[in-house]
């Protein structure tokens, strides 16, 4: 009975100290199976709770690291609570600094926002002293006014905000913004407003951007990004460029600005412009290219000039300096040089 008694005592001093759960019953082979159990984590310095990690079965490999059956991590410290859950996992202890959660198999991340997010992967990693979520393999994020998919992702939480404030997909991303996100003001100015095209009350199209290289949304400059081999689709209208970022007012989460950089492609129904640098502005609706030189051209015509201005509502075309205007032939072919003017 007094063996017992340490042997119990002993479990509650492990247990407290962070150190790893007390076991419940004994395997084959003296493998001990560890039930129910919990390894909450907090912050050094303020003493709030980050994170706790559970699981319904665990196995202990060494006196760190876990292995374990179902497992599902809490995170604390925004506005909106981040639950992961997983068919398996591994856990390593870190002492104070805090525990690191790999889960495998059928990972699903829910977060309590309005948006609904939910993301899915094969395999993801929770590191508490870091505060991030991140994977390597192939990773889905749903919401109701957007979808991504893409390899690879970082997720970062911040306490005190009220909404994630990085998130990163590394690489082969594809997003798709719903209509829906023009009544949630985020894409508002992207999307445009619902296209009445078909039945009474349907949905406008929606927008596609896709990329080879990383995705990123950072909330602390409230800019998202899109770089290598960058494609963006809305009904007959496309953008090609190596690098896109859309910016956004913190208040109205509406875009600013939008940004294209880097052999530029712009196609309509009817039109299109090329140059280096491609920067539209939400306030005056115009879309500027600058190239050496930047092109425009409706039809057979073509403007090349080095700054070409361009309004998609009027389909109005504007351009400065000397500039150089292939007319639609008659006959044989003409170049006609001209300075400052519009068409």
């Amino acid at each position: 009975m007094l063996r017992l008694g340490k042997f119990l005592a002993a479990c509650v001093l492990l247990w407290c100290a962070g150190g790893g759960p007390a076991p419940a019953g004994e395997l084959g082979g003296g493998v001990q199976d560890v039930r129910r159990v919990r390894w909450p984590h907090f912050d050094p310095k303020t003493g709030k709770r980050i994170s706790v990690v559970t699981a319904e079965k665990a196995w202990p490999e060494d006196g760190k690291t876990y292995r374990v059956q179902r497992p599902k991590v809490i995170v604390y410290g925004t506005e909106y609570e981040i639950n992961v859950t997983s068919e398996s996992g591994v856990v390593k202890l870190e002492g104070r600094r805090g525990v690191a959660c790999t889960l495998e198999g059928n990972v699903t991340v829910r977060i309590s926002d309005p948006g609904k997010t939910v993301v899915t992967a094969e395999k993801l990693e929770w590191v508490a002293s870091e505060r991030i979520l991140r994977t390597d393999s192939a990773v889905e994020v749903r919401r109701t006014d957007l979808a991504v998919k893409g390899v690879g992702m970082e997720l970062r939480p911040q306490e005190g905000s009220k909404e994630l404030r990085f998130i990163q997909f590394k690489k082969d991303t594809q997003a798709e913004i719903s209509p829906r996100a023009s009544t949630s003001g985020i894409f508002s100015s992207v999307t445009g407003k619902a296209e009445p095209d078909g039945e009474e009350g349907e949905e406008g199209s929606p927008m596609f951007i896709s990329s080879k290289g990383p995705m990123t949304i950072n909330r602390d400059t409230n800019v998202v990004s899109f770089e290598d081999n960058v494609e963006v689709r809305r009904q007959s209208f496309k953008i090609h460029c190596d690098k896109l970022t859309m910016s956004f007012d913190p208040e109205t989460r509406k875009v600013k600005d939008i940004l294209a950089r880097g052999n530029v492609r712009v196609f309509g129904a009817e039109n299109g412009a090329s140059g280096d640098v491609l920067s539209w502005d939400a306030l005056s609706g115009l879309v500027e290219v600058f190239g050496n030189p930047a092109r425009t051209w409706r039809g057979p015509a073509t403007v090349a000039a080095s700054t070409i201005w361009f309004s998609p509502k009027d389909a109005k075309v504007l351009w400065t300096g000397r500039a150089q205007i292939y007319a639609p032939p008659e006959g044989p072919a003409s170049l006609m040089h001209f300075g400052g003017g519009s068409q």
